[in-house]
């Protein structure tokens, strides 16, 4: 059955009356983003962004030409502090949309513009970028960390990009990538593409909470799994059987886990992607180990012995 609810008229300007009624309806709507479910995990505002596509919020922010409504700098400064001031959830999420909208639109790709640029606008589509790595996050590395590799179909991006803002969301992301011959920041090109997110097992998202080493819940290791995933965070239980680890999987670099044993778990350390010495550590129930990943291996930076006496000091 059709509704027959008329559409809201589209805000054309920071005075509209239309303004006052979206931000009347995202006041309200706000307090459901304050109630995280199981897992310490917020709700994504679906229902306030299709609010906004529907008020034309979206084309704020792009030029008439490409079928927005070219506001300026001034206006744009105004409708962000009507929007953040009743859900500054809504209003960061925002930004980040229309930032891959805004390249994507000022891209050179005239196929990608022509193909993406109705359904971004309409809110039907929804892209979101990852770039910080070329500017901020990760400068302090010696080499970059995502890379974009010239291919015979185009390019292939090797490595990771550490903040991307509702990338489990989206329908394709924008991505900075470092292309070129040197190893070194600064002697490499950046290069921004539009990657399509959820159709492709090549890309993966890991949780920021799993990143910085904070979740809300601790997740068990299948029995006898000798590789066990841990793509769902950074907290993590042993089975309560005894067995021998060889590698987690689906780990993304600089992930650190937590992990404790249940039972006489061995880590081998031998010939396989664990380094935590030259011998084999044997854990008993109640032990903790923590492991962080470099893309290949994962190194064993801490170990609480609970049969040890730990007045003069702890291994971790």
């Amino acid at each position: 059955m059709k509704s027959n609810k008329a559409k809201p008229a589209e805000i054309k300007s920071p005075s509209d009356l239309s303004l006052k009624k979206l931000c009347a309806s995202l006041h309200r709507l706000a307090i459901d983003l304050e109630i995280p479910s199981e897992g310490y995990l917020y709700p994504w505002p679906q229902t306030q962004l299709e609010l906004c596509a529907q008020y034309g919020v979206f084309k704020w922010f792009l030029e008439e030409r490409y079928g927005g409504f070219g506001w300026n700098e001034e206006e744009l400064a105004l409708g962000y502090l009507e929007l953040s001031s009743v859900c500054q959830t809504t209003s960061f999420i925002i930004t980040q949309l229309t930032g891959a909208c805004r390249r994507i639109a000022h891209s050179l790709n005239d196929c990608v513009r022509d193909e993406l640029l109705p359904s971004l606008l309409n809110g039907s589509h929804v892209s979101t970028v990852g770039i910080s790595h070329l500017t901020t996050s990760k400068q302090h590395l010696s080499q970059p960390v995502l890379r974009a590799i010239e291919i015979e179909k185009g390019f292939l991006l090797d490595g990771f990009s550490p903040w991307v803002t509702g990338a489990t969301q989206a329908d394709t992301i924008v991505v900075g990538a470092e292309f070129g011959v040197g190893a070194a920041h600064g002697t490499t090109t950046s290069m921004t593409m539009a990657v399509h997110a959820t159709d492709s097992t090549a890309i993966q998202t890991v949780s920021a909470f799993g990143m910085a080493g904070t979740s809300g819940t601790f997740v068990t290791f299948a029995d006898g799994d000798a590789t066990p995933s841990v793509k769902t965070g950074n907290l993590f239980k042993h089975h309560a059987s005894t067995q021998t680890i060889t590698n987690f999987d689906d780990g993304v670099i600089g992930q650190q886990i937590c992990v404790i044993s249940t039972a006489a778990i061995t880590y081998d350390a031998s010939a396989t992607n664990l380094k935590c010495g030259s011998t084999d550590i044997v854990t008993a129930s109640g032990d903790v180990t923590w492991w962080t990943y470099d893309g290949t291996n994962w190194y064993l930076f801490g170990f609480l012995d609970q049969s040890d006496d730990l007045s003069t000091g702890w291994s971790g």
